[in-house]
């Protein structure tokens, strides 16, 4: 496993955008958070495995960001991946 620059949280992450921004993050580096809302469990859990079948470390969430678990979420993952680097 390379080491990483730092580790990045990208909400929404299951698909679209969100995914896109995760796996620009992933080449450049950084070991990954993901997070989105429950109903996207399964999608989350194809991006996480594609991340970690690349080599980097990686950690998912399901949240709802706009509640106060969003902060919770936030501290689990740095702790997890060892800090921030871009949020």
């Amino acid at each position: 496993m390379a080491i990483a620059i730092g580790a990045a949280l990208i909400t929404g992450s299951a698909q679209n955008i969100g995914r896109s921004i995760a796996l620009r993050f992933l080449r450049d580096g950084f070991d990954i958070a993901l997070d989105d809302v429950s109903s996207k469990s399964d999608q989350l859990s194809a991006v996480a495995s594609e991340i970690q079948k690349i080599g980097r470390r990686t950690r998912s969430v399901l949240v709802d960001v706009t509640i106060e678990e969003l902060k919770e979420m936030a501290q689990g993952a740095a702790e997890g991946l060892g800090g921030w680097m871009s949020w």
